[in-house]
This record gives C-alpha cells, sequence and structure tokens, in this order.
C-alpha cells in the first residue's frame, strides 16, 4: 500500500471515530476503503451505505427541532412521504405511532409497521413482504378460516347467526338501536317462556311471551295481559273486527263501542242488547226538537249516527246521547245563533249530554254553543267546540238569559232561579272558543255555582279579550279540578289566561290536574282570582309553563284576602311574567278593616314545590319593588313552609329570586329555600312593610329558619332585608 493510500485510510478512520457509530461505523469505514482497493472511500459519511441500510430495513429518522420532514418510512409510497401522521388514517399501513411510552417516544407521530409476530389485523400493517395470518404478521400465507362448530344456545343468550338453538322455537334475533342490543335466542309472541328476556318482546305473562299490558280495544296476543281488569284476548272470526283484540265482557264499564265484545257500549257499560233508537230517519222522531217536545222530563233521548243541524230549545230534564255509542253532531249553522238553549221560563233545568259533538257557532251576545240556566253534564266523548261570540261564553254560558240582573248588587234574577252546576267528566272537552269579553270557552255566571272537572276532561284552546280565557266565574263560586284535568293553552288579553274567578271563590286542584301552556296580556298567565279568593293544590296538581305580561305567571290573587294552600306534591313551575311573581304574585293583604295581620297567604306543606319559575324585565334593575321569581307576597300576612316543602331553582334580573315578600318567612321541617338567582336577595328578599296609613305603627318582619330547615345555595346571597326588616 502506497503512503497516500495510508494516508487516506487513517483519515477516514480518525473521522469515524469522532461519530457515535462506535466501532461498527469504524470497521464498516475501514472495509469500505480497503473494498475499494486503496482508492476513494465509497460512502464512509453518515448519508452513505449506513443511510440506504436503514432505508431498507424501514427506519425512520428522528425528525430535527425544527420539524423538518423525516426519511421516507414503513409507508413506501404511501399517503405521507415525511412520515409524519396524527391518525392511523395518515398511514398507508393504518398504524400510527401514537403511544405515551418511553419506548418508542423518538417514533412517536410517525407511520409504522408491524414486524414478524407482532399482532396485526390486515396484510397493510405488517412490514415488507409479511402477511397478516391469524393475527399475527407471518412470511407464511393465510389459510382459510375454520368455520366455527355449531352450538346449542340456550333460550335468552347470545348467539350467532351460524349457532343453533335450544328451543326449535326460538330464533337468533339481533336489535341493533334497542336494548339489548346484541344478537339473543329468542321466543316469539305467544311462545312459552319462563322469563322476559327469553320473548322477542321482552315480556313474559303467565309463562308466555308477550307484548305487556295492552290497552282495552288494541290488538293482543295469547301471551299479553290486557291493561283493564275487566278485559281478556279475545279472537274473533269473520264477524266483528277480524283479529284478536283487548276487549271488556258484557256488563263491564266501558267508553265506547270498541271496547266491548258485544261492540255495544250503552251508559259506559257493555251489552249484549243494542239499543232501540229514538231519533233517526226511520224513527219515532225524525228530529233532536221533536223528542224534546215529545218525551217527559226526566227521560234519555237517544240518537242515532249523524249531523243534526237544528236550533234546539230545552224546557225540562233530559239526557241526551249518542245511540249505542254511534257518532252524533249537533251544529247551527244560521247566523247569530245558538245550538242549544233553555226555554226562557225561569227554571233551571238539568240536562246531560253523552257522547255527542256540539258546534258552537257565532253568536252576537252570550253562549255560542250552549245558552241558559242549566244544570249541565258533559260526559263521555262529548265535545262543545269552534264558537265566536261578541260578548262572553264562546262555547258555553252559564246563568244569564233574558232575566234581570242586578249587576251593581251581583244579583240575578233576584236569585229565584238558583245557583246553577257544570259538571264536565270522562274524556269530554270543551275547546277552540272565543269571546270580545270574558270567558273564552265557558262564562258562568251563577252566583254560588260549581264547575266540577273530574276523569280525563279538558278546556282547552280558549281565548278572551278581557278576562278567563278558559274560564271565567261569577262571585263564590266553586272549582274544581281532579284526576286527569287538563286547563291548557288558553289566551285572556287581560286576567287568567286560564280561568278568572270573581271574588270569594274557591278553586280545588287535585289528582294529577294540571293547568298548563296558558297566557295573560296582563296578570295571572294560568290563574287569576280576585279578592277573598282559595287555591287548594294537593297530590299531584301542576301550574306550569304559563306566561303573564305582567304579574302572576302561574297565579295571580286579588287585592284582599286571596291565599294558596299547597301540599302532597303540588307543584308551581317553569311560569313566566313580565314584572313580578314568575310562579305566583299574592295580593293577600287583609281588608283593613278586618285586621287580621297574621292571616297566611302561602301554605306549603309535603312536598310541595315552587320552581323553575322567572321574571324577565330589565328595564329598571335599581327598582326594588318588582321582582320574585318563585312568590311575590305583599304585606300584613306570612309565608310558612313545612315538611319538605321547597321553594328552588327561580331566577330574576331583579331582586328576590326564590320569594320577594313584605311579610314574615317561616320554614319548618326540613323546608327549604335553594339555588335560586336574582340581582339581590337571591333566595329571599324582606321588604319592609308599607302602612296602610302613615301614621300607622308597623312590625318588623324577619326570616325564620328552624335549625333543620335551610335557605342555602342562592346567588349571590341566601338573605337580604330592607327597612323594617331582617334576615
Amino acid at each position: 500500500m502506497d503512503r497516500a493510500s495510508f494516508d487516506r485510510i487513517a483519515r477516514t478512520l480518525a473521522g469515524a471515530a469522532t461519530r457515535r457509530d462506535g466501532f461498527r461505523a469504524l470497521i464498516g469505514a475501514a472495509v469500505a476503503v480497503i473494498g475499494a482497493g486503496g482508492g476513494a472511500v465509497v460512502d464512509a459519511a453518515p448519508n452513505g451505505q449506513q443511510k440506504r441500510r436503514a432505508e431498507r430495513a424501514g427506519a425512520s429518522k428522528k425528525p430535527s427541532a425544527k420539524g423538518k420532514p423525516s426519511a421516507q418510512g414503513p409507508c413506501g409510497n404511501g399517503k405521507r412521504k415525511d412520515n409524519i401522521c396524527t391518525s392511523d388514517g395518515d398511514c398507508c399501513t393504518g398504524i400510527c405511532n401514537l403511544g405515551a411510552g418511553k419506548k418508542n417516544k423518538d417514533r412517536r407521530g410517525r407511520c409504522r409497521c408491524m414486524k414478524r409476530n407482532k399482532p396485526c389485523t390486515a396484510d397493510v400493517n405488517c412490514c415488507n413482504t409479511l402477511t397478516c395470518n391469524q393475527g399475527r404478521c407471518s412470511m407464511h400465507k393465510p389459510g382459510p378460516t375454520p368455520p366455527k362448530p355449531a352450538g346449542k344456545v340456550p333460550t335468552g343468550s347470545g348467539c350467532t347467526q351460524v349457532d343453533t338453538c335450544a328451543s326449535e322455537l326460538a330464533s337468533c334475533t339481533t336489535y341493533t338501536s334497542n336494548a339489548p342490543r346484541g344478537s339473543y335466542c329468542l321466543l316469539p309472541d305467544a311462545a312459552t317462556c319462563s322469563a322476559a328476556e327469553q320473548c322477542v318482546g321482552q315480556v313474559c305473562n303467565g309463562g308466555v311471551c308477550g307484548k305487556g299490558l295492552i290497552p282495552t280495544g288494541e290488538a293482543c296476543t295469547g301471551g299479553d295481559t290486557c291493561a283493564s281488569a275487566g278485559a281478556s284476548c279475545v279472537s274473533y272470526g269473520s264477524s266483528n273486527p277480524a283479529g284478536t283484540y283487548c276487549l271488556r265482557a258484557n256488563g263491564a264499564a266501558c267508553d265506547g263501542a270498541g271496547d266491548c265484545v258485544s261492540q255495544i257500549c250503552i251508559d259506559e257499560v257493555c251489552s249484549a242488547v243494542a239499543e232501540t233508537c229514538d231519533v233517526c230517519p226511520t224513527c219515532t222522531y225524525t228530529t233532536v226538537q221533536a223528542a224534546i217536545d215529545g218525551v217527559a222530563a226526566g227521560s234519555t233521548i237517544r240518537i242515532d249516527e249523524g249531523f243534526y243541524e237544528e236550533d234546539l230549545i230545552v224546557d225540562k230534564d233530559l239526557r241526551l246521547k249518542a245511540c249505542n255509542g254511534a257518532k252524533v253532531f249537533l251544529y247551527n249553522s244560521s247566523d247569530g245563533s245558538r245550538t242549544i238553549s233553555r226555554a226562557d221560563n225561569g227554571t233551571l233545568v238539568s240536562l246531560t249530554i253523552s257522547d255527542i259533538s256540539v258546534g258552537a257557532a257565532d253568536k252576537y251576545d252570550f253562549g255560542g254553543g250552549i245558552f241558559g240556566w242549566f244544570n249541565l253534564t258533559l260526559n263521555g266523548t262529548t265535545k262543545v267546540a269552534d264558537g265566536r261570540i261578541e260578548q262572553a261564553g264562546g262555547c258555553i254560558e252559564l246563568g244569564s238569559g233574558n232575566f234581570d240582573v242586578d249587576w251593581d248588587n251581583d244579583i240575578y234574577n233576584d236569585g229565584t232561579v238558583g245557583a246553577c252546576t257544570l259538571t264536565i267528566a270522562d274524556k269530554a272537552q270543551v275547546t277552540n272558543c272565543t269571546s270580545g269579553w270574558a270567558g273564552g270557552n265557558i262564562w258562568m255566571g251563577c252566583i254560588g255555582g260549581t264547575i266540577t272537572m273530574s276523569g280525563d276532561a279538558s278546556v282547552t284552546s280558549g281565548a278572551a279579550g278581557d278576562d278567563g280565557g278558559g274560564i271565567w266565574t261569577a262571585g263564590e263560586v266553586s272549582i274544581t279540578l281532579a284526576d286527569r284535568v287538563l286547563a291548557g293553552g288558553c289566551y285572556a288579553g287581560d286576567d287568567g289566561g286560564a280561568i278568572f274567578a270573581s271574588e270569594r271563590s274557591t278553586l280545588r286542584m287535585s289528582g294529577t290536574a294540571t293547568v298548563l301552556g296558558n297566557r295573560s296580556g296582563d296578570d295571572g298567565g294560568g290563574i287569576a282570582t280576585d279578592s277573598y279568593t282559595e287555591l287548594d293544590m294537593s297530590g299531584q296538581s301542576v301550574i306550569a309553563e304559563n306566561t303573564s305580561n305582567w304579574s302572576g305567571g302561574g297565579f295571580v290573587g286579588g287585592c284582599y284576602g286571596s291565599v294558596i294552600r299547597m301540599s302532597g306534591e303540588a307543584t308551581i313551575r317553569d311560569n313566566t311574567a313580565v314584572i313580578a311573581g314568575g310562579g305566583a304574585y299574592l295580593q293577600g293583604a287583609p281588608s283593613p278593616d278586618e285586621g287580621d295581620s297574621l292571616a297566611i297567604i302561602l301554605s306549603m306543606k309535603g312536598s310541595a314545590k315552587i320552581h323553575g319559575n322567572a321574571t324577565v324585565d330589565e328595564s329598571d334593575p335599581d327598582d326594588p319593588y318588582p321582582g320574585g321569581a318563585g312568590v311575590h307576597v305583599s304585606d300584613n300576612v306570612k309565608v310558612e313552609l313545612e315538611d319538605q316543602a321547597s321553594i328552588y331553582g327561580n331566577e330574576t334580573p331583579r331582586v328576590g329570586g326564590g320569594i320577594w315578600s313584605a311579610s314574615d318567612v317561616i320554614l319548618k321541617g326540613t323546608s327549604s329555600i335553594r339555588d335560586n338567582k336574582a340581582r339581590q336577595g337571591g333566595g329571599v328578599y324582606l321588604a319592609g312593610p308599607v302602612p296602610w296609613d302613615p301614621e300607622d305603627v308597623v312590625t318588623p318582619i324577619k326570616l325564620k329558619v328552624a335549625s333543620t330547615a335551610k335557605v342555602s345555595g342562592n346567588n349571590p346571597d341566601q338573605c337580604v332585608s330592607t327597612g323594617e326588616a331582617s334576615c
């Protein structure tokens, strides 16, 4: 070896030794030079043969601190030549190294491939020419997947399509959107079962698969249980409705012919024998008025199916009903007409209408559908609807007529006719009527009268230009809403979106009776009452989602002596008032002449709740008077919460999130005022009482909380007091 060649070898070896390649790089450099026959050094630099070996092995250079693209990695001609990835979809191998482990932290965010014996799901995951064979990268080609041996799957257990269900009646049924998701061996309806999980319908009744409790009149199978105790799953052949239905036996109560085995429902009882109709084209009477004139007082007039356009005058106690559950519609299309009126003879007539629709047409003054001095009962599926009246009682007006009325002294006909009653029961409806003055649907003018609603009865979609979009009553009327009654979707231009009750009236709500979704242009979006009235809520009754344009989104009480008593699970919720009293506004101070300074204006017991109510006006946030998102209460009275009663989750931009009060607020038991929100007084805002006379001495008011009750979680504060008040 000549001197020049030796010098080149020495320089190359010295350079290689300074790098981090170590001994392997040193020997490699020497071999490369010697192999070149003492000539020029080949690929001894970092970008030479070593780089090519790294590329063949599928390695990736660690990216520089500046984030420059690295050498091409295992993707070959994949999507990202710089080998950078943020998800598996960026890599041709379908694998992006996103792990947090220390082992391959320099390859984090780089595409990678799986080497021999590493796990895989497809050939593309494996490096070079390896293939994915039975879940591992391998040099061997994958063979066919051996079929899964068929199994005998117990009923109710998970299965695949190659399995055989142990029961010959069961099949492998797949659920997707509904529980239980997956595939299971399940039995069809009417098959014998021992548990609900074995059935397609997930119901096993009496050892038979079924759909569960089937409403009366609906189709069923042998494994179903009918919802009504008096009904059973009965099969029909060619007669009656073909198929199998839950039907009641003769003698059982019914709401219509479709409930009965006989397909005959008479007086809400299933009957084996059809009624003989009194009114039809071939009956004794061909018109309803002819029957009214011809029968004795107290009779029932059975009307066959059809439309009857008549102006009916009733002068005796009667019952009008649909014959054999037929569809009957009574109406009067004449201008300024009514459909049913009481004869002007100064007597109080009892009229019951069952399973009949009554059309309420246009009328210039009172009562578009039914008008006069009646003790009126609407039951079954009766419906009175669609009247348009200039004065009052778009659908029904009771207690007026051509009699002397002393408006100043609240005396109707000098009291000689007597108080009338209105009963709305079962599924009866009074709906979609309008009046220019009061009582969009119903105007009750009888002082001391009663309105009773029960079952699934409803008064809905009424509108009045003044008070009482659904119902308006004279003084001293008793209103009862029970069971599942609904008063909803009504509007009053002034007060009482659903109900307006004049002074000294009472309103009782029980069961799940609901006043829902009504509006008023002034006060009382749901209910408005005059002075000395009572609202008594019990059971699960609800006043909800009503709106007023001024005060009392749910309820507003009159100037003197109005009270609310809540018990059970009674609730006033999600109502809105613009100014004050989102849930309730109580002006119930006693008259200065009566002097009862400790009357309870709001009593809440049991689990009664006032929550989710609001006031929304922000025009003068510094005015401390408006407010009270839950309740606004005047002075000279007191508020008491007992048991587990609560006022919570109410909100106002003004003051008094839970309650604004000028009277004592007393919490007993484990009652609470919590999680309310206001600008001031998040829980309670106590405004010092205002004397009736500037010379009167006022008694300071207080918030009194028992040791087991609480005022907590309110924003921004629990209680704020002003004037003659203390928290």
